[in-house]
């Protein structure tokens, strides 16, 4: 009788019993093949290389497809202060006003640029209570009209008049923006954003004057 065992059996493997196989008068035991059990760990791996290959696949096509929707946008046009000079704003106010020039805030309570104008503000009202400016100054913003009465109260500006309204209806770009109208309602000057010394030098002359001169917005 001849005894055969694996010479370093595989850990984690489960041996059965060993079958019999006879020949003749000699009994010959043997261990059954260990092919089943790698055989299954193999198609293991193969199964989770194929899960990653697709997963991968995907990324790429992914990422393919976001570089692709960024490159056949057209980019968006800055539009500059010039560009809102010439065109129509019609305002509830101005169809009972005969007043000329109006100079209109486009403010938002949430604008940081809005708050960095505060002090221009301050100064555009000073001089229409004080000097009996004929220029009245009429405040747009998406907010609630007592949000915004109170947010300028607070900063100590006193405005003619606040409306609620969508903005960019009005062709106001964003906020902050100032814009003078004629008596027809034409924007003739134009200013968008932060205004510097130069900007405020300019708004604060038409409150003085009452006349919009001819000079490019900022």
């Amino acid at each position: 009788m001849i005894h055969f065992s694996p010479s370093a059996p595989s850990p984690g493997l489960v041996h059965s019993e060993l079958p019999v196989v006879v020949s003749g008068r000699r009994m010959i035991r043997f261990c059954p093949s260990m092919a089943g059990p790698n055989k299954g760990r193999i198609r293991m791996l193969k199964v989770e290389k194929a899960t990653h290959l697709v997963l991968i696949a995907l990324c790429i096509l992914t990422g393919a497809s976001l570089v692709s929707q960024k490159f056949s946008q057209k980019p968006r046009k800055t539009l500059k202060a010039e560009d809102l000079v010439g065109k129509s704003m019609k305002l509830p106010y101005l169809q009972s006003s005969e007043h000329a020039p109006v100079i209109v805030l486009g403010v938002s309570t949430s604008c940081p640029y809005c708050k960095a104008n505060m002090s221009l503000y301050r100064k555009m009202a000073a001089i229409r209570r004080e000097n009996s400016s004929q220029v009245p100054l009429i405040v747009i913003s998406p907010d609630p009209v007592d949000e915004v009465t109170e947010y300028f109260d607070k900063n100590e500006v006193k405005v003619d008049n606040v409306i609620q309204g969508n903005l960019a209806s009005l062709g106001i770009p964003g906020t902050p923006t100032l814009v003078a109208l004629d008596s027809k309602g034409i924007i003739r000057r134009a200013f968008i954003g932060w205004q510097p010394k130069s900007g405020e030098q300019q708004l604060l002359k038409i409150m003085r004057t009452g006349k919009i001169s001819d000079d490019s917005g900022q």
